[in-house]
């Protein structure tokens, strides 16, 4: 009995058979967090490379694929891709019969790892791509809105077309030529995209800076909404469901959910001028016009 007592109080082994098992596990986690960081890092520098480099290469198409790749694969080296991490890049027709328009980059890279390598794994590849296309901008496509350089890249644009406290004057709102069209015309604008009847617009010239001086427009409150809530129930009643997003708010061009196929024909995505910063800066309070110096594509999402 004496023996069978010390025997059972005896659990020493046992603790330490515990703390092993957690140390263990706790080694595990470290691993899991440290180097998924790392892949993450990883992937978000290939990412930027490969976007780099596609982008530059679409400036060659759609007249000069071979010129397109070459571009690629030379912006590619400029950010930080070594030659043999360039998996991929080739031009191939999305909207062209003819013409080649656009452009697909890939990469790979191999990371070494630190604390995965405690449970048999010493490398992991991470890869990215990217995929740029030319297509002719058709004057129907455009909202009357204009979005400042430094709003790209976030993701979003909030429109602030009502005046903040006590202050007067435009706020993104955009009057296109001929120009004086009043609320009506600013209204259609909105529901089925400016018409270039007139030509107003510069044409696009690869060789050159592109630059379009549009006039802004003030007291569109009341027309904007109309005209966004037409957008709505066109969208609600008539757009597949591969263009609409569940969850505007939370989504990411890089993973966008399963089935979402944005096209310009939808009612809720349309084409928006970006402007420069200053050319916004000095217009406030005035009907001035603003520098468009390109063009984005947003996805509406609401007008509050």
């Amino acid at each position: 009995m004496r023996l069978l007592r010390a025997l059972g109080n005896d659990d020493g082994g046992a603790i330490i058979v515990l703390a092993g098992i957690s140390l263990a596990a706790l080694m595990g986690f470290v691993a899991l967090v440290t180097d998924v960081g790392l892949m993450e890092v990883t992937r978000r520098q290939l990412q930027s490379g490969v976007d780099g480099a596609a982008l530059a290469g679409a400036w060659q198409l759609p007249k000069d694929s071979a010129g397109a790749v070459d571009m690629a694969y030379d912006y590619a080296a400029r950010n930080g891709l070594a030659p043999s991490e360039v998996t991929d890049a080739h031009v191939f027709r999305i909207f062209q019969t003819d013409e080649d328009d656009a452009i697909e980059v890939k990469a790979d890279r191999t990371v070494n790892l630190f604390f995965a390598r405690a449970l048999g794994m010493n490398t992991a590849t991470v890869g990215a791509s990217a995929t740029a296309i030319v297509a002719p901008l058709k004057p129907g496509d455009l909202w009357p809105w204009g979005v400042p350089q430094s709003q790209i890249g976030s993701g979003y644009g909030v429109m602030k077309l009502g005046a903040p406290d006590s202050m007067t004057g435009n706020f993104w709102a955009l009057d296109y030529p001929p120009g004086g069209g009043g609320a009506a015309a600013y209204r259609d604008d909105i529901e089925h995209g400016w018409d270039d009847s007139g030509d107003a617009m510069p044409p696009y010239d690869s060789t050159e800076p592109y630059s379009w001086w549009v006039a802004t427009k003030t007291g569109v409150i009341g027309s904007t909404k109309q005209a966004t809530d037409y957008l709505t129930s066109m969208s609600d009643t008539s757009d597949p469901p591969s263009c609409v997003l569940a969850d505007p708010y939370h989504y990411n061009p890089a993973s966008p959910p399963a089935g979402f196929n944005p096209r310009l024909e939808c009612w809720r995505i349309g084409l928006v001028p970006v402007a420069t910063d200053a050319s916004w800066e000095a217009a406030k309070g005035t009907s001035n016009p603003v520098e468009m110096i390109g063009f984005a594509a947003f996805y509406f999402v609401d007008f509050t």
